[in-house]
């Protein structure tokens, strides 16, 4: 049994034995049984906190990196700029110098897209591969191919999992690249049953 069926099935008899005389010898106590039951759910529900949280803290050091890489790069322009691009003086500020930087162009889409089982019941985790000049990731999810979607992931790393999705019913998932040059093409769909 999984962690949660385990946690059901725990719930299930201490409700079934609850007031039932012929329990009240057993060992390990009824009661002890509902303490262990009520600390798992306090422990899964601490764990679900602690991934939102971990996410939240995810998506806002993107954030402010990206700001931050805006930022340096207008001020470097602007120096640039007010030195006349002087590379002494530039270099003298710390920036670095540069050959003229050929644009990326338009970001690829993600290859590669594919979607597993996740870690836990009613999850299933998308995997990609890395695209050139991103800043991040956008992933949706949609309960047929041609939606509607519903993001549920926005950050660099290179693999998402979408919770609370319905134990077998199909979903698709696809994958974008955000990055300087604009958003990417949507990537192929995946799809992948929930368990």
């Amino acid at each position: 049994m999984s962690d949660e069926e385990v946690l059901a099935y725990a719930s299930g008899v201490v409700a079934s034995g609850t007031g039932k005389p012929s329990v009240e010898t057993a060992t390990p106590k009824l009661s002890e049984l509902a303490t262990l039951a009520d600390e798992s759910a306090a422990a899964f529900t601490a764990e679900t906190m602690a991934a939102d949280a971990l996410e939240a803290k995810i998506t806002a050091r993107v954030n402010k990196v990206l700001e931050l890489r805006t930022a340096i790069g207008a001020f470097a322009q602007s120096m640039d700029a007010i030195y006349n691009a002087d590379e002494a003086k530039l270099q003298a500020l710390g920036l670095e110098i540069r050959g003229t930087k050929q644009p990326v162009g338009p970001l690829a889409a993600p290859g590669n897209v594919r979607s597993e089982s996740g870690p836990m019941e009613q999850t299933v985790t998308v995997r990609w591969n890395a695209v050139r000049g991103r800043y991040l990731y956008e992933v949706e999810c949609a309960t047929a191919p041609a939606g509607p979607w519903t993001r549920f992931y926005q950050s660099a790393g290179l693999q998402a999992t979408c919770e609370g999705l319905t134990s077998a019913t199909e979903y698709w998932f696809r994958v974008r690249a955000v990055g300087k040059a604009g958003d990417s093409p949507w990537s192929d769909i995946t799809r992948r049953r929930a368990a």
